[in-house]
């Protein structure tokens, strides 16, 4: 049985269904009922100035960021449960989508020497002849000298192809650590506070070093490790055999819970995909899914779970069970 909603989540609904239409007059005297308790009251003035705040907050951001989130915020005024759902999350999502992911991509495009937008997938030739794949919203600089191939991982998830140059060691640095090409393909991806190094073809010898020690590990194909400010270097361990098929524009899953492979979807959604409902999150899927082609991906999570897919302005996508 699901908990009953607070009252922060009462007043938050009201609002809402208010914003949708008019009432009849069965709702519009359950809403003069529920109003007259004052703890009821205030968490509905509460609600009405967070809406107030959130619905001004595009004219305060870029110009990219005002499209996005005064699209969002324009939804049909729809009185089916499922909209006034979305209605409610969208409104939170599109002012943190805008500030999290807008702001940040411009900064990064003053220093990138190589970046990839949400969704996009892209190889680049290196002057000395190696290629990176950059993964979606990845960005990269790097620094050839006569001594040494320096490559900057600054964010997101890379592949690389070292071409064989005996004078110039090839190295990418990432979040403090450093991973030294002793063969020719390994990955690197920046996983919020953390890095995640694989190797898929010949060895890598990866080393993190803190305040109190340097450790260095050398991986063979098909091994992977993590390091990172709070673990330290963990021990190496077996990696998913599909862990790059992201190289070639697929997610490959087997018996993954659904809010992984949701978060992982996110990573190359422009928007934002939203569970409706934390038994949800619990469900086992299997599957390919393409990755720069996300309406086929969520076709395939409807189709294989049963799940109902509500999409608004293009950007938000809501995941539900039928009848929900």
């Amino acid at each position: 049985m699901s908990a009953a909603p607070s009252i922060d989540e009462q007043a938050v609904n009201w609002l809402i269904r208010r914003d949708a239409g008019p009432l009849d007059v069965s709702e519009q005297e359950n809403f003069d009922r529920w109003l007259l308790d004052p703890k009821h009251a205030r968490a509905y003035r509460r609600a009405q100035s967070m809406w107030s705040d959130v619905s001004e907050l595009p004219e305060k951001l870029p110009v990219e960021a005002q499209t996005l989130t005064a699209t969002s915020l324009r939804l049909p005024k729809v009185e089916s449960t499922r909209w006034l759902w979305a209605r409610r999350a969208t409104t939170a999502l599109a002012a943190a989508l805008a500030i999290a992911v807008v702001v940040p991509q411009l900064a990064l495009q003053w220093r990138a020497d190589e970046q990839t937008r949400v969704g996009e997938i892209r190889s680049v030739k290196l002057p000395d002849g190696s290629t990176i794949t950059l993964n979606t919203d990845s960005a990269v600089t790097y620094e050839f000298t006569d001594n040494a191939r320096t490559l900057h991982l600054l964010t997101g998830e890379a592949a690389f192809e070292v071409a064989a140059d005996a004078r110039r060691p090839f190295i990418v640095e990432a979040n403090g650590g450093r991973t030294r090409a002793l063969g020719t393909v390994f990955t690197v991806k920046i996983d919020a506070d953390d890095v995640q190094v694989i190797g898929i073809e010949h060895s890598v010898e990866v080393t993190y070093s803190n305040s109190t020690s340097s450790l260095s590990r050398t991986l063979h194909p098909g091994e992977r490790i993590r390091y990172g400010s709070r673990l330290g270097m963990a021990s190496i361990q077996e990696a998913e055999p599909t862990a790059d098929s992201w190289r070639r524009g697929r997610l490959i899953v087997e018996n993954q819970r659904l809010d992984a492979v949701v978060d992982e979807l996110n990573r190359y959604h422009r928007g934002h995909i939203q569970l409706l409902g934390a038994d949800l999150g619990a469900l086992q899927v299997n599957g390919v899914f393409p990755l720069q082609d996300m309406d086929a991906s969520l076709a395939a999570l409807e189709q294989s779970l049963g799940l109902e897919a509500t999409s608004i302005a293009g950007y938000f996508v809501f995941l539900s069970a039928p009848g929900r």
